[in-house]
């Protein structure tokens, strides 16, 4: 039988990053088991506004290799769209999503998937029947001489906040997967590039305990995520000093909406002295920061907007990033109950809603953007995109 493992890699549009190309997990712990089990292979994929200019970007999008079975890494759920077209136009060949990873659960299904689609569910040390081992973490670069690659480290893959009982409102994230990770075999086998280290949300007992024992080097950078809560604010001020190189982390913060209305109904337990003291930290560290904006809300008020300019004037201009991308309503999150528009499907998959806004609303979310540009904060804004964020 001929195996095939595919796995997608993509130039990402705006990054404060030196410029790079994503491959997310890279096959991580199971690239030895990829290699003797069949064929490793890696394709590009071309991003757009939409599926169908994602689509066209693509081509025919064929696919590269024919194989017995073809194992997929999805990432985004267009990406899952994709091999569901495969499946269809590939009846022979089974197409197994989950391997050698997959990041989130089988969506909703409007109808019946092909029967040579299915998902593997479990982790990807499941398909070649061991247990997993954070020792086999391995990572290989593509063959692109301009461009360093960011790969994935695993990390944990629960988040903290969902698991003390809470979770943000527009979130639908949960997990239970609590494999082990070892950050010698790290040291070890770590390449040039950005190492994105794996985690839903860094807690602050994982930034003051992982961070200073990272090995740092002229070679590769960190990439991490955090909330801005309090106790995330004193892990950042309590551990920083005692990082060799903080120049090299590049902190992804989600700020959602700086507004306090917008905040508590979140349940994110954040506030925005809070959130301004943790960015202004990590910056005054020298370190980069991406903080990601959601707009295109359905219900934003004037004093809203105030709070934003608020939130503007008191963050650090330095190595900051806005970057703003459109909310986008999950299945399964709580935001789901209160907010309802347009639904958004690819083929089988039901994926959420784009809220419908009025006239008044979109005019109000214009000006926050405006806000940013006009007091010279670097942004980089995505909201006109409107599906491909669904994810």
């Amino acid at each position: 039988m001929k195996r095939v493992f595919l796995q997608f890699y993509y130039l990402p549009p705006h990054s404060l990053l030196t410029p790079y190309y994503a491959v997310q997990n890279g096959f991580s712990s199971v690239l030895e088991d990829c290699k003797q089990a069949g064929e490793v292979m890696w394709i590009e994929y071309n991003i757009a506004s939409t599926i169908q200019e994602t689509l066209k970007l693509q081509g025919e999008f064929k696919l590269p290799a024919k194989a017995d079975e073809v194992f997929v890494s999805c990432w985004l759920y267009t990406q899952l769209y994709l091999v569901y077209l495969w499946a269809l136009k590939y009846p022979e060949i089974t197409f197994i999503v989950g391997g050698p990873t997959v990041r989130a659960a089988p969506p909703i299904l409007l109808f019946n998937l092909p029967e040579n689609m299915v998902f593997n569910k479990g982790l990807a040390e499941e398909i070649f029947n061991r247990k997993p081992n954070p020792t086999t973490w391995r990572i290989e670069p593509l063959p692109k001489k301009d461009l360093l690659p960011m790969y994935t480290f695993y990390i944990s893959g629960t988040c903290y906040w969902e698991q003390s009982g809470k979770r943000c409102s527009f979130c639908n994230y949960s997990s239970e997967d609590k494999r082990e990770f070892d950050l010698d075999t790290l040291r070890k086998y770590a390449i040039p590039g950005t190492v994105y280290l794996w985690s839903p949300s860094f807690s602050p007992s994982d930034i003051k305990s992982i961070l200073p024992k990272l090995p740092y080097t002229d070679t590769y950078n960190y990439f991490l995520f955090i909330r801005g809560g309090i106790g995330e604010m004193k892990a950042v001020q309590e551990t920083l000093p005692r990082v060799t190189k903080p120049e090299n982390l590049t902190w992804y913060l989600g700020v959602e909406f700086p507004s306090k209305r917008i905040l508590d109904n979140m349940s994110k337990g954040v506030t925005l002295d809070s959130l301004i003291e943790t960015i202004n930290t990590i910056s005054s560290f020298g370190c980069k920061i991406i903080l990601s904006h959601i707009s295109r809300w359905p219900d934003l008020k004037e004093r809203d907007l105030e709070d934003a300019s608020y939130f503007v004037d008191r963050v650090n201009i330095e190595n900051v990033l806005h970057r703003f991308k459109p909310l986008f309503i999950k299945t399964s999150s709580n935001l789901e109950k209160e907010i309802k528009g347009t639904s958004i499907s690819y083929g089988p998959f039901f994926i959420g809603y784009v809220p419908t806004l009025t006239s008044e609303q979109e005019e109000l979310n214009k000006k926050v953007i405006r806000i940013f540009k006009d007091k010279e904060r670097v942004v980089s804004d995505c909201s006109y995109i409107k599906d491909l964020y669904a994810y």
